[in-house]
């Protein structure tokens, strides 16, 4: 079985809502069913989509082995080493995870600003 990102296709991607319904055995599994894309990919990817059909694969060019030699030379070309595909994932996810953080806070501050607690720092 393929990655799954390597049989995503245009009609899995909806880039107005910033989405991805991925597809596969585990997606009746999860809790989580889409995939937030992040703001700076949204107008990368909004380039890559022109012209593909709503069946054509949205990584045509890519393959399994290729991602993974890209992932190596770069590794290599700022002297990481040790670093896999599959850690991106953990990278990814604390991304996503300072980033609500940083929401509440400024969120919370933003109350607390109201009833006059950041007045007495």
């Amino acid at each position: 079985m393929a990655p799954q990102p390597l049989t995503t296709l245009r009609r899995d991607i909806d880039l107005t809502k910033g989405l991805e319904e991925p597809k596969g055995t585990r997606t009746a599994k999860r809790r989580a069913h889409n995939a937030i894309i992040e703001a700076w990919a949204l107008p990368i990817l909004t380039e890559h989509v022109k012209g593909l059909t709503p069946s054509a694969r949205f990584w045509a060019v890519l393959t399994r082995f290729s991602i993974q030699n890209h992932n190596k030379r770069c590794c290599e070309a700022v002297g990481v080493q040790e670093y896999n595909l599959r850690d991106s994932r953990h990278s990814i996810a604390v991304r996503i995870l300072q980033a609500a953080y940083n929401v509440n806070r400024h969120r919370n501050a933003r109350a607390d600003h109201g009833s006059g607690v950041l007045a007495s720092h």
